[in-house]
């Protein structure tokens, strides 16, 4: 099968290796890229703080390009989305990473009764991506945990000229569309697609990475959306 990968160009090459190992073939078009703000997490890491969460991976990417800068904090407690973004955590060099199960309520839920302790002087500090879920900030709210939230990084679209998009998805067609983001679902369905790209579009199947994602594909395609068991990409990319 052809597979379509809309993550941003590093996540997606990692992706496109794990379709080939898996007999398929990769189509990669990045519909959204990273713009880092690694001052703004820096300023936020030197403030007093009771731990830190994440909630991508792509927090991890910023904070690597500190450098040395990053060095006294990372001794901090840090808690994970999942196991993806927990590896790439201890990669930068993270000593005390948890991992939840994916979600930011899983996080909330699994790690409620560490956090009221750890935040009774100290706020949980949040190195946040934009766009994002209000979920996981609106969990912490209603358990009583304080939380400062930074804004580590901003998805941005990337401008794609109609006859890459039209090859990417044309030529062949692809038999699948992977959505890992709400923000990327919404960026997809709002493309200039030519008449044939619309018609490859309705013939393919959609895998979302969660409920979420899946809530912003047009109800026009809502029997072509398959929502993966658990919001990892292992659990995504069973549905293949």
């Amino acid at each position: 099968m052809r597979v379509l990968v809309t993550r941003p160009e590093e996540a997606a090459r990692k992706t496109a290796a794990k379709i080939a190992a898996l007999g398929h073939h990769a189509v990669i078009l990045p519909l959204m890229a990273a713009e880092h703000h690694p001052q703004a997490a820096l300023d936020a890491l030197r403030q007093p703080h009771a731990a830190v969460a994440v909630t991508s991976a792509e927090t991890a990417r910023v904070l690597q390009t500190l450098g040395g800068e990053v060095h006294p904090y990372l001794q901090d407690t840090v808690f994970a989305v999942g196991d993806a973004t927990a590896d790439a955590l201890r990669a930068t060099g993270f000593a005390s990473v948890q991992a939840a199960e994916g979600t930011g309520a899983s996080m909330v839920e699994r790690f409620r009764p560490q956090l009221r302790q750890m935040t009774s002087q100290r706020p949980l500090l949040y190195l946040a991506g934009q766009p994002r879920s209000p979920v996981f900030e609106e969990d912490l709210e209603a358990a009583g945990i304080p939380v400062a939230t930074v804004v580590s990084y901003t998805m941005r679209p990337v401008p794609i000229p109609k006859a890459a998009l039209s090859s990417a998805l044309e030529t062949p067609p692809v038999d699948v569309v992977l959505l890992y983001s709400r923000a990327t679902a919404l960026r997809f369905f709002e493309l200039p697609l030519s008449e044939e790209s619309l018609i490859v579009v309705s013939r393919s199947r959609i895998l979302c990475l969660s409920e979420n994602i899946a809530q912003a594909v047009p109800k026009a395609l809502e029997s072509n959306v398959e929502t993966a068991a658990s919001p990892v990409e292992d659990s995504l990319l069973a549905l293949l």
